[in-house]
């Protein structure tokens, strides 16, 4: 038996169904100033949905809709809703509801149109099994009977069942009707029921007696089914920790306490563990939360932190000893558990988490603020470094402002053509001579100066503006290299970066050869730099893609090389051309020999597959002479020349001397 899914045709061929438990509606949002809006007007506005999601669906199929905007996170969705960056946002209807009872939104954001689409939900149940759909049904019915259904429903989805609403209703107006009948029928009933009353009282009290026992039976099976139902609402059933109910639970009564004056709680989130689920599956996913579980579980006996379990990799460790946030050895000492390696079947996994800390009463006097602001020292954390963990301040806060005006600048920037390239050369180590260029793209934000990549490429990515953006750095670095190779009669390359994300669009092998075509460039002159993240996912199609790439002649090359996964098993699989070694390994180079051991073995790998090497951020002529003498085939790095805008690498070239 499964937990409770929605019923569709596709699944009624696969499993059984019990009765239907609960509808899930489809609502139109929007700021609570925007205009009343129907279906109808839909294809006219901006709408925001949930990537994947049955809306998804639902609005392409259904209402015909193609243009809109898909999110993998709602948040943000809520997010660009009320800076205006979308007018709506069709989802579903108890989904949207709680993030905003969470985040306190209920009143600037509305539901315009509700319960629509309605889709019923139940247990699924093996087709081995068709005796459990009675058996559950029977347990359905006992629950709905007792309340206890219609209690849990009301906690979880802020409002009755439509059988609690039907039933009500057509219990009102029999009430009415029967009241009306025995009014008009009691001055003749009343001789006669007194004289059966009379009869019947012997015989009710010996049924009462009988009844009374078995009220006891029912009562211990009642009890026993309570039981069961307070484990699924108050255990994760993958870990087996104490869920979020419980934690709320807990929180409020440590706030409720007279006697508590402080205590903090440590609010966990596994990095990057979604792409662990989709590389290697969710059964080797959840034997990793289950590790991670008893190893925070077992972490601090002697401090007897309490470990939460609050959804899939979000954690919570409670502690009640140490109440000052600043010093809080024992959040350090959680992260370093996380962070030890962890064998699953034939897989190690190097895992980080990133943490938020909350103090009671200085960060929060509720439950919900405290967990908000945990939230939010969380995702400050992740913004900083991965693996670390952050006491909250209010100034945190304000990231979230600044993040969503600079995905805003960023979409005018692309209007506005505000972002530049820049070229680095690549030199032949043997004899000197440039054999390419990688592009860099660089933007100079209006009253602020030059913006680091590093923090409007993450931004771009987030918000799938890096699409545009990386369409735009390709076409202009291959017209680039094609005037260029035209002027001096040259050969020369230009590398390009690619986001993951742009290599996971349906259509980007096509996009790649049209630009070719357009421009003119010799497919053997691009070069595309990827990162190892881009095969954590859909690992078969990104290969199948860069193949057809390969076939027409562009060059591939594997980035920062030994500073991610680094799996061999899938590097000789792999058809790539060229590998990069990370400017991390050169720049200790000379004085760590592990640097230099794993330099040369990262050489030898790249020449045993057939590939060539570059060395990047080469800085002084000793690093040079060394690579060379270990054989790296190319270079780039400041000893060279900084990466500079198409005209100043123009006039260098002409001091420099160039290889035609």
């Amino acid at each position: 038996m499964a937990g409770i899914i929605a019923v569709t045709e596709e699944r009624k061929q696969e499993v059984l169904f019990t009765e239907t438990l609960f509808y899930s509606y489809l609502a139109v949002y929007s700021r609570s100033d925007f205009r009343e809006i129907s279906l109808e007007d839909l294809p006219r506005l901006k709408i925001g949905v949930g990537r994947g999601y049955y809306s998804e669906s639902v609005l392409q199929n259904d209402l015909g809709i193609t243009s809109y905007v898909a999110y993998d996170d709602l948040e943000h969705a809520i997010l660009d809703l009320q800076s205006g960056s979308i007018d709506l946002i069709f989802e579903n209807q108890q989904l949207l509801d709680n993030l905003l009872i969470r985040h306190g939104l209920k009143g600037p954001v509305i539901a315009q149109l509700t319960q629509l689409y309605p889709r019923a939900h139940a247990y699924a149940i093996s087709k081995n099994r068709p005796e459990l759909v009675s058996f559950m049904n029977q347990r359905i019915s006992e629950l709905k009977r007792s309340g206890v259904f219609e209690e849990i429903y009301e906690k979880y989805f802020y409002e009755h069942t439509a059988d609690y609403t039907r039933t009500r209703n057509w219990r009102i107006a029999f009430s009415v009707i029967l009241v009306l009948i025995l009014i008009a029928g009691l001055f003749r009933l009343m001789q006669t029921l007194i004289k059966l009353l009379k009869i019947d009282l012997q015989q009710s009290l010996r049924r009462l007696e009988s009844a009374r026992d078995e009220l006891a039976v029912a009562n211990t099976t009642l009890q026993s089914k309570l039981s069961e139902i307070e484990d699924l609402a108050y255990v994760n059933r993958v870990t087996g920790l104490p869920n979020k109910n419980r934690f709320k639970e807990t929180v409020e009564s440590l706030i409720s306490d007279p006697d508590m004056d402080h205590f903090c709680f440590l609010f966990l989130d596994l990095d990057d563990f979604k792409e662990v689920n989709e590389a290697f599956g969710h059964a080797v996913g959840d034997q990793v939360l289950q590790k991670i579980a008893r190893r925070l579980s077992r972490a601090e006996p002697e401090s007897k932190v309490q470990v939460f379990n609050l959804g899939s990799d979000e954690f919570a460790c409670l502690f009640i000893r140490n109440a000052n946030p600043t010093v809080c050895p024992d959040s350090a000492r959680m992260l370093e558990h996380i962070a030890k390696p962890l064998a699953i079947a034939d897989h190690v996994f190097n895992l980080s988490a990133s943490g938020g800390i909350v103090s009671y009463p200085e960060h929060g006097k509720t439950f919900d603020e405290l967990l908000k602001h945990a939230d939010t020292a969380l995702y400050h954390a992740k913004s900083i470094q991965r693996g670390i963990a952050t006491v909250y301040d209010p100034a945190f806060g304000q990231a979230v402002v600044a993040k969503a005006l600079l995905q805003s600048d960023l979409r005018q920037a692309l209007a506005n053509q505000e972002f530049e390239l820049h070229y680095q050369p690549q030199l032949i180590a043997q004899s000197g001579k440039i054999c390419g260029f990688e592009a860099l793209v660089r933007w100079n934000r209006p009253g602020q100066g030059q913006i680091s990549p590093l923090i409007f490429i993450k931004a771009a990515e987030e918000s799938q503006l890096i699409i545009p953006l990386g369409e735009w750095v390709l076409r202009t670095a291959c017209q680039f290299i094609r005037d260029l190779n035209t002027r001096l009669q040259s050969a020369f390359y230009v590398s390009v970066n690619i986001s993951s994300i742009q290599i996971q669009q349906d259509h980007f092998v096509e996009q790649v050869l049209m630009i070719l075509e357009q421009t003119g460039l010799n497919p053997t002159c691009l070069e595309l730099e990827i990162t190892e993240s881009a095969f954590l996912k859909t690992t078969e199609q990104v290969i199948a893609k860069l193949e057809r790439l390969r076939a027409a002649g562009i060059c591939i090359a594997l980035d920062d090389f030994g500073t991610g996964y680094s799996s061999l098993s899938y590097l000789k699989e792999l058809p790539m051309s060229t590998l990069k070694i990370d400017r991390s390994f050169v720049k200790n180079l000379l004085d760590d020999p592990k640097a230099k051991s794993l330099t040369r073995s990262i050489i030898a790998i790249g020449h045993l597959l057939d590939m060539k090497v570059v060395a990047e951020g080469i800085e002084t002529h000793e690093q040079r002479r060394y690579l060379t003498s270990i054989e790296c085939d190319c270079f780039q790095g400041y000893l060279i020349q900084k990466p500079l805008p198409e005209k100043q690498l123009c006039e260098w070239l002409e001091t420099f001397g160039r290889d035609r």
